[in-house]
């Protein structure tokens, strides 16, 4: 299983950054809530999330969805790793109408930041 952590904006950025925060990135700006690092086999949530909540379980989901995707190694079989996003966002957008919780994952959403560059 995948060890969950939970950070500051300051530790998710550090996270994020590889530790080499630059100086001109605000961390409470990021408006990043969940990671999934690979190298560490961790997910990473904010220390602010509700995990109580339908929309921050959402976000724990969308993380656990690529430690399984990392797990079974299906990053292998892909041309870059955002493509990786498109199943956790349709898993994350599933969850959330199950939960009767509107979001604003659209496909068009997805399909941005499921591209490769």
């Amino acid at each position: 299983m995948a060890d969950i952590v939970k950070v500051t904006a300051l530790g998710m950025a550090k996270v994020v950054f590889d530790k080499e925060l630059p100086k001109t990135v605000d961390p409470e700006k990021l408006k990043i809530y969940g990671l999934y690092n690979f190298n560490e086999r961790a997910v990473y949530t904010l220390d602010t999330l509700d995990l109580g909540s339908e929309k921050e379980n959402g976000v724990l989901l969308h993380e656990l969805v690529h430690f399984l995707q990392y797990q079974y190694d299906l990053d292998e079989n892909v041309q870059c790793k955002n493509e990786l996003e498109s199943l956790t966002y349709l898993l994350e957008a599933k969850y959330l109408q199950s939960q009767n919780h509107k979001h604003n994952i659209s496909m068009k959403h997805i399909n941005r930041v499921s591209q490769c560059s």
